[in-house]
C-alpha cells in the first residue's frame, strides 16, 4: 500500500484462542460482552502514515465477517475511553470522539488527519498534566494534615493558626520542637509572630529548618525573613513566580467555631464535635489569596458572608481542594451551596453534613 511508514499486525488463530480461553469476557470498563467480539473483530490490522506534504494516518482492520466488524466498531469508543483514563488517571476521556471507524463489508477504515492527531494528543497531554498536577497537590495536603496530627500527638492539641512566642524556657528533656515552642493562650496584647506552617516543620521532616527560626521574633525580622526562600516543597504551588516569592496557597480557615479560632487558641480533636471526617482543616486557596508561608496570615472564614468560600475558587474552577480534620483530601464543589459549605468549616454546628467523596468534576487550578 501507500504511505511513508507502514505496519501490519496479524494475530494467529492460536493467539486469539488463548486470549478467549484466559479471558472469555471483556472487562466491564472496556464495554463487557464476550471476548470473541474483539478477537474475531481483528483478523489483521494495517496502518500507514504519510509524512509529507501533510501528516496523515490510515487504518484498516480486517474482521471475520461484516457482523464481527460491526460489533468491533461499537467496542472501539469503550476501548479508547479506558485507554485514555488509564494513561492519564483522569475520569475525562482525551480520545472521546476523535477517532471514528467506517465499515465496508468485513473491513473497518479510519483516516486521521494531521489536525486530528495534533488536537488529540494536545488534549491527551493537557489532561495527563492536569491529573498529575492534582495528584501531587492532593498528596501534599495529605502530608500536611498528617504533620498536624503528629503535632497533636506531641502537644495534645492542634497548632494555633499563629504562634505568639515561647511560653516558658526550653526544657532539655523534651524533643527540640516541644522544648522550644510550648503554647499558651495568647493574651490580648500579644502579636502573632510566625505561621502554623513553621510550627509543623519538624513533623514534615524539616527539623533543621525549624531550628533556624528565632521564635521570639516576627516572621519578617531581619533574621527570620532570610528563611522565606527555603519554603518546603509541600507548600509550593507549581507557579514559579509565586513559589520564588515564598508564597503558598496552603491555608487554614480562621474564624469563630472553626478548628482555628481567630484569637490564636489551640483546638483539640475533642472540640470538633461535628466529626473529624466532616470538618475542613486545610484548604488550597485561590491564587489571589496566597500568603508568605512563614507569615501568620490565612483564609478568613466568615459564616455570614453571602459567598462563604470567597477567595478559595480560581477563575473557571467549580471547586477547591481541602483536607478534612481526619486527613482525607477531597474536592469541595461550590455546587454544595452556601449552607452546606458553611457547615463544613464549622467544628461544632450539631447539624448533619454531606461530605464529598473526592470525585473531582472540574479539577480546580
Amino acid at each position: 500500500g501507500d504511505g511513508d511508514i507502514q505496519a501490519v499486525l496479524i494475530p494467529s488463530s492460536d493467539q486469539r484462542r488463548a486470549i478467549e480461553e484466559v479471558m472469555p469476557l471483556v472487562p466491564q470498563e472496556l464495554g463487557s460482552g464476550p471476548m470473541k467480539s474483539l478477537t474475531r473483530g481483528v483478523i489483521w490490522a494495517a496502518a500507514s502514515a504519510t509524512l509529507t506534504p501533510k501528516f496523515s494516518v490510515r487504518l484498516r482492520i480486517q474482521s471475520e465477517s461484516p457482523a464481527a466488524a460491526k460489533v468491533f466498531s461499537q467496542s472501539v469508543p469503550d476501548l479508547l475511553n479506558a485507554l485514555g483514563k488509564e494513561l492519564t488517571r483522569n475520569p475525562a476521556d482525551p480520545f472521546d470522539g476523535k477517532f471514528k471507524l467506517a465499515i465496508a463489508g468485513n473491513q473497518l477504515h479510519a483516516n486521521i488527519s494531521e489536525q486530528d492527531v495534533v488536537q488529540t494528543f494536545s488534549d491527551f497531554f493537557k489532561s495527563a498534566r492536569e491529573w498529575s498536577d492534582r495528584g501531587w497537590r492532593t498528596k501534599n495536603l495529605g502530608k500536611i494534615a498528617l504533620a498536624i496530627w503528629n503535632h497533636f500527638e506531641a502537644y495534645n492539641y492542634y497548632p494555633g493558626w499563629a504562634f505568639y512566642g515561647p511560653a516558658m524556657p526550653a526544657k532539655s528533656n523534651l524533643p527540640f520542637a516541644q522544648a522550644q515552642t510550648p503554647y499558651t493562650k495568647p493574651n490580648k496584647d500579644a502579636k502573632p509572630l510566625l505561621s502554623w506552617r513553621v510550627m509543623i516543620l519538624p513533623y514534615l521532616g524539616y527539623d533543621n529548618l525549624f531550628r533556624q527560626f528565632k521564635f521570639d521574633e516576627p516572621w519578617d525580622s531581619e533574621h527570620n525573613r532570610k528563611l522565606i526562600a527555603q519554603m518546603p516543597a509541600e507548600f509550593r504551588t507549581g507557579n514559579p513566580k509565586i513559589d520564588e516569592a515564598g508564597k503558598t496557597r496552603i491555608l487554614v480557615p480562621v474564624g469563630e467555631r472553626t478548628i482555628f479560632p481567630p484569637n490564636g487558641e489551640c483546638c483539640t480533636p475533642a472540640q470538633v464535635s461535628d466529626g473529624l471526617f466532616m470538618t475542613i482543616m486545610i484548604v488550597e486557596a485561590a491564587v489571589e489569596s496566597v500568603a508568605v508561608w512563614t507569615k501568620p496570615g490565612d483564609w478568613e472564614f466568615d459564616p455570614k458572608a453571602v459567598d462563604p468560600i470567597k477567595g478559595l475558587l480560581n477563575p473557571n474552577a467549580n471547586g477547591f481542594l481541602a483536607s478534612f480534620a481526619r486527613g482525607q483530601v477531597s474536592v469541595i464543589s461550590k455546587d454544595l451551596g452556601p449552607t452546606m459549605l458553611r457547615l463544613l468549616f464549622t467544628r461544632d454546628s450539631g447539624m448533619p453534613k454531606h461530605v464529598p467523596d473526592g470525585t473531582p468534576g472540574t479539577i480546580p487550578r
